[in-house]
């Protein structure tokens, strides 16, 4: 079943993260590295100020494994994409990293 959407953005818990996730990789694969990395930067902001420190409905407190599990799939994508200026990311890596990433969102929806 399809999530109902707002303009284009799933109406989930994970839903923000994965829109985020899906522009910063969509500007990786179009070779704009500077827009990717400004991306993926406010993907971990927006992630962290809402489920590492978001109060009592943030996931660290209500799932601690599973925000575990899907802070570090999104550490494994955003931070290639972050560092791009000294260390070029391998665009078969941050494939794969964004698929695993979009996987353990669906298990916070």
């Amino acid at each position: 079943m399809k999530n109902p959407q707002t303009a284009g953005v799933d109406n989930t818990k994970m839903g923000a993260y994965r829109a985020i996730a899906q522009h910063a990789f969509l500007e990786f694969q179009k070779g704009d590295a500077a827009a990717a990395a400004q991306l993926a930067r406010s993907l971990e902001r927006v992630w962290d100020k809402a489920e590492d420190y978001g109060g009592d409905t943030a996931l660290k407190k209500t799932h601690p494994d599973l925000f575990e599990e899907i802070d570090k799939a999104m550490d494994d994508f955003v931070l290639p994409l972050t560092e791009y200026k000294t260390k070029p990311p391998d665009p078969a890596r941050v494939k794969a990293a964004f698929s695993a990433y979009m996987e353990k969102l669906k298990l916070a929806d």
